[in-house]
């Protein structure tokens, strides 16, 4: 039996994985652990376990280059974590 974290989590892998999504970066947060789970349990998905920001973005942002399909989530959606983020972004040259 699936709880309504997992009907969402199932739903978001799944729509992840039509939008052609194949690498998945997070940073472990136990709010979204049910999410992170779903993503590294899913054989469609490549999933790299993350401990800072800026290297799911630094991740995601080479997989673009080399045109895979990348989607980064985690800590950093929070108000708190945004700040890194937009950082490393502006650091990229």
């Amino acid at each position: 039996m699936t709880d309504g974290a997992d009907k969402v989590a199932i739903r978001i892998a799944d729509v992840a994985a039509d939008c052609g999504i194949s690498l998945v970066a997070t940073l472990p947060d136990g709010w979204i652990t049910q999410l992170i789970t779903r993503f590294a349990r899913d054989a469609r998905f490549r999933h790299v376990a993350v401990n800072r920001e800026e290297s799911a973005i630094g991740l995601c942002s080479g997989a673009f280059l080399s045109g895979t399909g990348a989607f980064a989530f985690g800590r950093y959606l929070e108000r708190t974590g945004g700040r890194p983020v937009f950082d490393a972004q502006l650091k990229v040259r």
